[in-house]
């Protein structure tokens, strides 16, 4: 659960820059224990400064993510091998939109990470497609005016760290609008496949299918 906060912009339009406060929280539960023990939880705060014109927009940030082992697992497992996982990261990402298409390619650097062991670079890559808009069939019944968009997305990560074996996340579902309006509502399914994205795990390969939500406003 997260989101960007932007709160001081200079812009005509769309095109312009804005400074925003990046938080984030990521959990992750055991569902099969009789306590739905916590596994781990990830934070993550920043500063993300976003520039656009025209079909190009790019993104500079600053962010902070820390790592934590929840009780339970621990008292579970006495020989677990605990991390004290903390990197601070600036990263930056280009893109181009060619017509319901986005782009985007960039890379980052560790400027502060414990353990002190792992290497600093990465890089980024990936796409967003938008399909073409209707009249929503179902939802529409019940709010006038709704429209209904397929959406899909791959991004790709390659970490120095972890021998630049390429990660990727695949989402794709349907957003749901009104023309010309700033809020939107997506329900998409998510496929991810590569290493651990928590950090007490980083090391550990996983392949996952999950559902998401999503609301922009």
């Amino acid at each position: 659960m997260g989101e960007s906060f932007g709160f001081y912009t200079k812009r005509q339009g769309c095109n312009g820059w804005q400074v925003s406060l990046l938080t984030g929280v990521f959990s992750r539960f055991n569902m099969d224990t009789p306590s739905t023990e916590l596994i781990n939880t990830d934070f993550v705060v920043g500063l993300p400064v976003t520039w656009r014109k025209g079909s190009w927009s790019a993104r500079v940030r600053y962010y902070h993510q820390s790592s934590h082992v929840g009780d339970e697992y621990l008292l579970s497992r006495p020989g677990f091998n605990r991390l004290n996982f903390s990197v601070e990261e600036a990263d930056a990402i280009l893109s181009y939109d060619y017509r319901q298409t986005r782009f985007y390619a960039g890379s980052g650097v560790l400027l502060h990470r414990e353990p002190a062991s792992l290497d600093r670079h990465k890089v980024q890559w990936g796409f967003e497609a938008r399909g073409p808009s209707i009249a929503s069939p179902f939802i529409g019944i019940i709010s006038e005016g709704l429209i209904v968009t397929p959406v899909v997305a791959v991004d790709c990560k390659s970490f120095e760290a972890l021998h630049w074996v390429v990660n990727a996340n695949v989402v794709g579902g349907l957003e749901w609008s009104r023309p010309e309006s700033l809020r939107r509502f997506r329900i998409m399914v998510n496929y991810y496949h590569g290493f651990n994205p928590y950090g007490q795990f980083i090391a550990q390969k996983i392949e996952t299918v999950g559902a998401e939500i999503y609301l922009s406003f």
